[in-house]
């Protein structure tokens, strides 16, 4: 008995056997068959070049995908156990390049977190793994969500150069980028700068000058573009002796408040040395509020606090009057509405522990934590650089 040889190939499209070569006398036979004879013949050869067909030749090899959904970073890269691994840029339908053959076990996870912004994504349980079972997987859902708090950009005044320096993070590793077009002018000796709640606008206490300049914040690049040309004064004062304190912002983002250590001296006391600002919400301007600046009266307002609450500002006091040492620490009442802040009873207080470093204020807004250096015999107060400016050894509330 003579045996013929067709070649034949799976076609899973259709899941069928397709006849491709057929030889000798069996290629006139298989012409004249039906479709359904083929099939049969095709089953029945004795040498087949490949077939899958029905029952799940072990040749056949299958891809392992699904969905991402909410993926609005970039850099995102997922890996399976047995598939290799794949970057995704954007929402929707995701497939490994790698096939795997019919029985495998497989797991699906997240590589790489994607940044710019900062997520975390997840492949869900119930779909990350399973086993191939003679099609395409399709069903791994990857879902991502913003990561709560997550640091974008690094902000550095640079006092020696009057301007300050802008880094993009990577939250993977950490590593800093410089932006385009970093560093950015500033006014003169750049001492602090604070941040918006909304991460729109940043402020710049000048204390070379007694300015704050106001910056508008590119979202995506981390840039920043001044708002309103010159600097803004802080008013009123004599000379530039010493430091205006950081730009202080309610919880509300309406008010910014700064003191004003270079006010006038009026006998023991220094009165107008508390300037409050309305904040342009949408371009981020600085309008003094009405009765602006208003007085502590105690000397030098180094730091200046609002309680979580935002109902009352705290202004700490280098000392408590002209010649008497020792802290003191004024506190007033916020008026959510116009804005203006008044005096509470007994306000200020003190003199407490002399010549404090740093401050923080409890989440809670009932403490008040202060820290303090040894004072040099004989100094009343040191200028420019007076105090630690709460480096190294700063005081932190979390």
């Amino acid at each position: 008995m003579t045996r013929e040889r067709v070649a034949v190939s799976y076609s899973p499209d259709v899941n069928r056997c397709r006849a491709m070569q057929v030889t000798g006398a069996a290629r006139e036979r298989m012409k004249s068959m039906k479709h359904t004879d083929r099939l049969i013949a095709c089953a029945a050869t004795i040498t087949l070049a490949s077939c899958g067909g029905g029952g799940g030749g072990s040749g056949q090899q299958y891809a392992i995908g699904g969905t991402v959904r909410g993926l609005s970073g970039s850099g995102l890269v997922l890996q399976s156990t047995v598939a290799g691994t794949l970057t995704v840029s954007s929402d929707g339908p995701f497939q490994f390049p790698t096939a795997v053959a019919i029985g495998t076990s497989y797991t699906v996870s997240v590589r790489t977190q994607p940044a710019n912004p900062s997520q975390t994504c997840a492949a869900s349980g119930a779909t990350a793994s399973g086993t191939v079972s003679g099609a395409n997987v399709a069903n791994v859902e990857i879902t991502c969500s913003a990561v709560a708090n997550a640091a974008r950009f690094v902000y550095v005044t640079n006092r020696g150069s009057n301007d300050i320096s802008g880094y993009r993070i990577d939250n993977a590793t950490g590593a800093l980028t410089a932006m385009n077009g970093s560093p950015f002018p500033t006014g003169v000796s750049p001492t602090w700068l604070t941040l918006h709640p909304s991460g729109n606008f940043a402020y710049v206490s000048n204390g070379g000058a007694n300015t704050i300049t106001a910056y508008a914040i590119d979202a995506t690049s981390g840039g920043l573009t001044p708002i309103g040309g010159a600097p803004v004064l802080v008013r009123p004062f004599s000379s530039v002796e010493y430091p205006i304190s950081p730009v202080v912002i309610d919880p509300s983002g309406n008010l910014a408040i700064v003191g004003n250590s270079n006010a006038r001296i009026v006998g023991d006391a220094q009165p107008d040395n508390l300037d409050v600002y309305h904040i342009d919400t949408a371009s981020g301007a600085l309008v003094p509020v009405a009765g602006s600046p208003f007085s502590t009266n105690s000397p030098f307002p180094d730091f200046v606090a609002v309680d979580p609450a935002g109902k009352f500002v705290y202004a700490f006091d280098y000392i408590t009057r002209v010649g008497v040492g020792g802290l003191s620490i004024a506190s007033f009442a916020i008026d959510p509405t116009a804005g203006t802040v008044t005096a509470v009873s007994g306000s200020p207080f003190g003199p407490f522990q002399a010549y404090p470093q740093c401050y923080g204020l409890a989440p809670n807004g009932k403490f008040i934590y202060g820290y303090h250096r040894r004072h040099r015999p004989g100094l009343h107060r040191q200028r420019d650089n007076r105090h630690s400016h709460c480096r190294s050894d700063s005081l932190v509330c979390k």
